[in-house]
């Protein structure tokens, strides 16, 4: 038998919810407060469609108790049937100095159907025999309603196994690049797609996954953020900077992005990228300059030479010892 299994590590509610009261580097440049708090899935947006293809069927089904994943038959209509949940929650709102640190998406397995049989995952009998289909979460922006052509939307990112267990609880993935994301983009929702890696194996028996949806009376889906406060960066951000022409293009990047200023005499510069806890990442530039203009390209690794993980991260701007700027850049993977 052939079972496709999930090697990510799910993080526990309790380390989400470790509080780091003090966060330094040397010289005091960035310390952090943190704010935690939770976000609870719409009813009137989590839901399944169901597609039927022989039919061209389509069914909606918002504000229902249960999302579901999987496929089954109906002898009555001598058809097929497949199934796709959908996740939405209002974006948080991140109070002025503060930056996005963590989210970690939390949903309730309430029942697995294998062959028709509850308490078994769901059996695929295909042609290379019986598999065991990975439930897959998806990353989506569907917007302010359902409909069906949501159900093949291209997702905006592929984020990874929510599910390949039959045992009922609870389910959790790390999205902070996905609220990220959508908070850049200015999206008025941050939405997942739940569904089996494979939509139908043609026979008889239904083969799904149920999901407590926003619409529960308990269990909803939700989503705890971790908020940080960057004090001493405005400081920094008050400098007049105008004589320098610090620039950064893209932002937010991937896979690398383009760090740009001016001297207007020769100087000693140091530019220097820190993460969201003042960990130094990777010293870009340190050495002196001739007046002009440069540009530094940063690929998204650190001193190592290791990819540095989606997220928050700070550039140091330093003119003959002296801090003219700090500023934030955005890695989006």
């Amino acid at each position: 038998m052939y079972r496709i299994t999930n090697n990510r590590n799910l993080k526990s509610i309790i380390s989400t919810l470790i509080i780091l009261l003090f966060l330094f580097i040397p010289g005091s440049i960035l310390s952090a407060d943190t704010i935690i708090d939770t976000l609870y899935s719409i009813p009137y947006l989590d839901g399944t469609i169901t597609h039927s293809p022989g039919l061209g069927y389509f069914g909606i089904g918002a504000n229902s108790l249960i999302g579901i994943a999987g496929d089954y038959y109906s002898a009555l209509l001598w058809d097929y049937f497949f199934n796709r949940s959908f996740f939405a929650f209002q974006l948080p709102s991140i109070q002025e100095n503060y930056v996005l640190n963590s989210a970690t998406f939390f949903i309730n397995q309430d029942m697995s159907y294998g062959d028709g049989v509850s308490g078994v995952y769901p059996q695929f009998n295909m042609q290379s025999g019986i598999i065991e289909p990975p439930c897959l979460i998806e990353h989506l922006d569907y917007g302010y309603s359902l409909d069906e052509t949501d159900f093949f939307l291209s997702p905006l990112n592929f984020i990874g196994i929510i599910s390949d267990t039959p045992e009922v609880g609870w389910r959790t993935i790390d999205v902070t690049e996905f609220v990220l994301d959508d908070i850049v983009n200015e999206r008025p929702f941050t939405q997942y797609r739940l569904r089996l890696a494979f939509d139908t194996d043609n026979d008889p028996y239904e083969d799904s996954l149920d999901f407590r949806t926003g619409d529960s009376s308990y269990d909803k889906p939700y989503i705890v953020y971790e908020l940080m406060q960057q004090n001493g960066v405005d400081d920094y951000l008050n400098f007049n900077v105008n004589d320098y022409n610090l620039q950064i293009f893209p932002n937010p990047f991937n896979p690398e992005t383009t760090i740009k200023f001016s001297i207007p005499e020769d100087s000693k510069v140091k530019l220097t990228i820190y993460n969201i806890k003042g960990q130094k990442v990777k010293t870009l530039v340190n050495e002196g300059l001739e007046k002009g203009i440069h540009e530094v390209i940063w690929t998204g690794r650190n001193d190592n030479n290791k990819s540095v993980a989606s997220g928050v991260y700070f550039y140091k701007f330093d003119v003959n010892d002296k801090t003219r700027s700090v500023k934030k850049c955005l890695m989006l993977k």
